[in-house]
């Protein structure tokens, strides 16, 4: 049989330890949703970089079919005035000056190491808009330069008969190896850099 005096003594106990158990299922309850916050915000990241980079790719892809178009026609928008948007296929390429040589970058000379793609006419040949103006992202900037070089030629030799000489038939030719470096500014800082070489055969 329980005493009166035993039940005294462990008044407010049980109520110590409800206390105690709802305390800790609180601290669970807030880690679990800060584990949950951080879960999603590395998904929006994730989501953000993906994004990027296949806009990087994408504007890489259809600029090689671009630089195609700009050797076929000599450029692009013949007498534009300055401070003027050519625009080509969705892509567009902005003047500083009147008739800007940018027009014609197929022209370009290759591009120096680690020279990134910018949003100034001065920093980009071609750019995508998908924000409200040139400037502002999401937005994918993309710049390209060439380089000259022969080819390899292919050489035969054919032997001319009684005399014992060979007579030599050779061919060979030249390409441009073109850089295009397309940059993606994106959403909240995001930003892909895709770079790919396309070779013109002349």
């Amino acid at each position: 049989m329980i005493s009166m005096e035993k039940i005294r003594e462990e008044r407010g106990s049980t109520l110590l330890l409800s206390m105690l158990v709802i305390s800790l299922l609180a601290v669970a309850g807030i880690l679990s949703s800060r584990t949950s916050t951080t879960e999603t915000r590395i998904s929006r990241n994730d989501r953000l970089y993906k994004v990027a980079f296949y806009e990087a790719e994408g504007g890489a892809e259809a600029s090689t079919e671009l630089l195609e178009q700009n050797i076929e026609q000599r450029g692009f928008c013949s007498g534009l005035g300055a401070n003027q948007v050519c625009r080509v296929v969705g892509m567009a390429i902005d003047t500083q000056i009147s008739d800007d040589p940018s027009l014609k970058f197929y022209m370009n000379g290759a591009l120096g190491a680690g020279v990134k793609p910018t949003s100034t006419a001065a920093g980009r040949d071609v750019y995508i808009p998908k924000g409200p103006d040139g400037a502002t992202p999401p937005i994918t900037n993309i710049l390209i330069g060439g380089d000259t070089e022969l080819s390899t030629g292919g050489a035969i030799q054919m032997i001319a008969g009684y005399e014992g000489k060979g007579k030599g038939a050779a061919g060979g030719g030249a390409w441009i190896i073109y850089d295009v470096r397309s940059r993606h500014l994106g959403l909240d800082s995001s930003e892909s850099i895709v770079e790919m070489e396309w070779k013109h055969v002349m």
